[in-house]
């Protein structure tokens, strides 16, 4: 599958059917999120893999907990608050899977165990815990966000479908305990993995993405700089821009204006009798 099609067919799956991805599958998936970047590479993630009677005991374990009412202790912290367009997408995305569900608005219960429904793995047949060192701070946190979205990618190359899930973040102490995973490990996200089972409903929608022209701008070239007179001992005369319309000068005040060829040129400056070279090598620029 090439990358384009990963990227337009993945989608969170929250009801899996039981079916097994084959080891080969998992090893080839882990094998491409592996060639993730990071910071200096030092690629901090480390990656436990849950399967089988092992996940069958955690989910079970997990699930009670959460449903117990424990208070949340992420080990990163989770946003203070959405405002604006991340609060709206957030909305429509809640929107989206709850009338996907039949669950209306008044109905809080009813949500709340769609939720509790992270903790159960949404019936998947493995799940991935990603962690990160702590003293790489926010940083691996970022380096392991990276792993993460190439993880799903490689996973939907494979045919395999995955939901990220930083629900599991919220009980980062508990799972830490569970599996004996060192102190200095962060828990930052979970990730269910399989196939998704299509005939149920929740996986029936799909989120929208922002346009590109909402998100990306693009800077055109710009060069500034400055223009000294050699037999001057006061500073600058005058302020250079390159752009890539041609070049203009500000100098005591008035604006000048002229097409800038790289192979040479100049701006004759008011008050000055002759003009002062304006090209990218010129010695009079800085």
């Amino acid at each position: 599958m090439e990358l384009e099609q990963a990227l337009s067919t993945r989608f969170s799956a929250r009801s899996f059917t039981p079916r097994p991805v084959p080891r080969a599958d998992i090893e080839r998936i882990l094998e491409l999120a592996q060639k993730s970047a990071s910071w200096c590479n030092t690629q901090p993630w480390q990656v436990l893999i849950v399967s089988g009677d092992a996940l069958e005991r955690f989910r079970t374990a997990l699930y009670a907990h959460a449903r117990s009412g424990a208070a949340p202790n992420p080990d990163f912290p989770f946003p203070a608050k959405y405002e604006g367009e991340a609060r709206a997408r957030r909305v429509r995305c809640g929107v989206q899977l709850y009338e996907s569900l039949g669950i209306v608005r008044e109905d809080r219960a009813g949500a709340q165990r769609q939720m509790l429904e992270n903790f159960r793995f949404f019936g998947a047949p493995h799940a991935a815990l990603v962690t990160s060192d702590a003293n790489l701070g926010f940083w691996g946190g970022v380096d392991c966000g990276i792993y993460l979205g190439a993880f799903t990618l490689a996973a939907r190359s494979a045919g395999v479908d995955s939901v990220l899930q930083a629900a599991l973040a919220n009980h980062a102490g508990f799972i830490r305990d569970w599996f004996g995973l060192p102190p200095d490990r962060r828990l930052v996200c979970g990730i269910s993995f399989g196939y998704a089972d299509r005939a149920h409903p929740v996986n029936s929608f799909r989120t929208e993405r922002a346009p590109v022209a909402t998100v990306a701008t693009y800077q055109p070239f710009l060069l500034v700089s400055r223009i000294f007179d050699p037999s001057r001992a006061n500073g600058p005369i005058a302020k250079v821009s390159f752009e890539s319309s041609g070049l203009s000068v500000v100098a005591g005040g008035s604006a000048f204006s002229s097409v800038f060829s790289p192979g040479g040129g100049g701006v004759r400056l008011r008050g000055f009798a002759s003009s002062i070279p304006c090209t990218k090598t010129s010695p009079f620029l800085t």
